[in-house]
C-alpha cells in the first residue's frame, strides 16, 4: 500500500461476516520493518490454547504457551529452554507505563561478573513501591556455600509484619549482619 508519500506498506484487513463493504485495518508492517497489529490479541501457542478460545483475554494481550505443554525447567540450552526468552547484548528490562501516571520498571537484568535482576528501578516517576502477598512460605535461597560471617551475601529488607509472635520476624544486632527468622521451615 503507497501512503502518498512513495512508502510502501504491507497492510492486512478483515471484514465483518456477511455481505458489508466496510474493512478495518489489521496488522501492518511498515517499510522500515514495525509491525503493528490493531485492535486484536496474539496468541501463540503449541497446539492447545485455553484463555483466548474461551474469551478471557482482552484486546491488546499477549497469551503464550499450551496447557499441553511445560516449558523450561532444565539446564543450559534445550530444545526446551523456556516459554519466553529475552536475549540482549548484556542488559534488559520489562517496563510498565500505566497510561501516562508513571514509568515503571518491573525487572531490569544488569550483566557483569556477577549479573543480577533489579526490580522497581526508578525510571523518573519515583520508586515504586512493593508488596508481597504469600498465603504460604517465602524462601530467598543462595546457592553459594557460605557461613554466618560470609559478608559477600547482603540482605536488606525492611519488614511489616502483622502478627506479632512466634513466627514475627526478629532482628539479631549482636553482629553486623542482619539476621531475620520468619518461623520454622521444616526441610527434608
Amino acid at each position: 500500500m503507497d501512503d502518498g508519500n512513495g512508502s510502501a506498506h504491507l497492510v492486512f484487513f478483515t471484514a465483518a461476516t456477511g455481505p458489508s463493504s466496510t474493512t478495518s485495518e489489521r496488522m501492518r508492517i511498515s517499510n522500515n520493518g514495525n509491525v503493528i497489529i490493531s485492535n486484536a490479541l496474539l496468541n501463540i501457542h503449541g497446539g492447545i490454547p485455553f484463555a483466548v478460545p474461551n474469551n478471557y483475554m482482552a484486546k491488546g494481550s499477549l497469551t503464550i504457551g499450551s496447557t499441553g505443554t511445560n516449558y523450561g525447567g532444565g539446564n543450559n540450552w534445550n530444545a526446551n529452554t523456556a516459554a519466553f526468552l529475552m536475549e540482549c547484548q548484556d542488559n534488559t528490562e520489562i517496563a510498565i507505563h500505566d497510561s501516562g501516571d508513571r514509568l515503571a520498571s518491573f525487572m531490569h537484568y544488569i550483566s557483569g561478573t556477577s549479573g543480577y535482576f533489579k526490580y522497581g528501578r526508578d525510571m523518573g516517576s519515583g520508586p515504586t513501591n512493593h508488596q508481597f502477598y504469600c498465603n504460604s512460605w517465602v524462601g530467598i535461597m543462595n546457592d553459594v556455600a557460605a557461613d554466618d560471617s560470609d559478608t559477600n551475601l547482603l540482605l536488606d529488607l525492611a519488614i511489616r509484619n502483622r502478627y506479632s509472635g512466634e513466627g514475627a520476624a526478629a532482628l539479631d544486632t549482636t553482629s553486623n549482619a542482619l539476621k531475620l527468622r520468619f518461623g520454622t521451615i521444616n526441610q527434608a
